[in-house]
């Protein structure tokens, strides 16, 4: 991580150090008095592909070729800060399948210099993890949760209501709510139910929709690395009808990292909502 960053907007361009670099931001400062503050991160390559498919295990992962070690420090940053994190049922049923002892959805706020933060802030070990899901299509057993995990999911109201009860029964939140798919404003309602302020979006192209459909989304911090992968069966940003006005976003801040994945360059980039030139624009997801 000894490797400094230079800065290419704001100017002047100057050498700063990765580490640090999006604790700096003080999210958890942000939030406004009715909602959580609401931020997602995802590393991209040139060419759009943030999952690509891995067919001997019947999913989508990120693509190693991308990945590296300097742009999770920064997803780590991001996740320390949050009350909860925001993800998908896709990576719950990941999670079943691994056999954890525990459900956490980022685990590594609980080492080092990041726990050390937390516990400054008065925050646990480990941010609550919120799923959305569809279906409920996987195992109850094996998401069990014990005391402390804060695990919720929030469903739609065609999920099988026999599977929510065994989910109950393994001590995991399910609520129910009572349109197909689980909207923008019911994440928000749950969490601000549970006093969450900060909400840190980890999952795929759908949760991004989700999320700005609703007109929810506060912050996207976006590594671009600096190569093209190709590939047929892929995930980009979002997934979702047309987003009508388009989401408007505000360049905060862009760095330019020369020890990305594999020795090549990389670009981390901080935007933020801009609601400007919107007024009488209502979100896709009210009634």
């Amino acid at each position: 991580m000894d490797a400094p960053l230079t800065r290419l907007y704001p100017a002047p361009s100057a050498s700063v150090p990765l580490t640090g670099l999006y604790l700096a931001h003080r999210l958890r400062e942000r939030a406004p008095a009715d909602r959580p503050y609401v931020y997602t991160n995802y590393v991209v390559s040139l060419d759009g592909r943030i999952s690509l498919e891995e067919p001997a295990r019947d999913r989508r992962r990120p693509p190693p070729a991308i990945t590296n070690p300097r742009d999770w420090r920064l997803y780590l940053e991001l996740a320390t800060q949050a009350d909860a994190v925001l993800t998908s049922g896709r990576r719950l049923r990941e999670i079943a399948g691994e056999g954890r002892d525990t459900i956490r959805c980022v685990a590594e706020t609980a080492k080092g210099d990041l726990a050390a933060w937390r516990q400054a802030h008065g925050l646990p070990p480990h941010p609550r993890c919120l799923a959305l899901s569809t279906t409920l299509d996987f195992p109850a057993d094996g998401l069990a949760a014990p005391p402390g995990s804060e695990l919720a999911i929030l469903v739609g109201s065609g999920a099988d209501a026999r599977q929510a009860r065994g989910f109950e029964r393994a001590g995991i939140d399910v609520r129910r709510f009572d349109h197909p798919r689980v909207r923008g404003a019911d994440v928000v309602g749950y969490a601000r139910e549970r006093g969450i302020r900060t909400l840190y979006a980890i999952g795929g192209p759908e949760v991004l929709h989700t999320l700005l459909a609703a007109r929810l989304l506060d912050r996207l911090y976006l590594t671009t690395a600096l190569l093209a992968l190709g590939g047929e069966a892929f995930d980009s940003l979002v997934r979702g009808e047309t987003l009508v006005p388009p989401y408007r976003f505000r360049l905060r801040e862009l760095y330019l990292d020369g020890a990305g994945a594999h020795g090549s360059e990389q670009l981390f980039a901080t935007c933020e909502r801009d609601d400007s030139g919107r007024e009488g624009h209502a979100p896709i997801d009210s009634p």
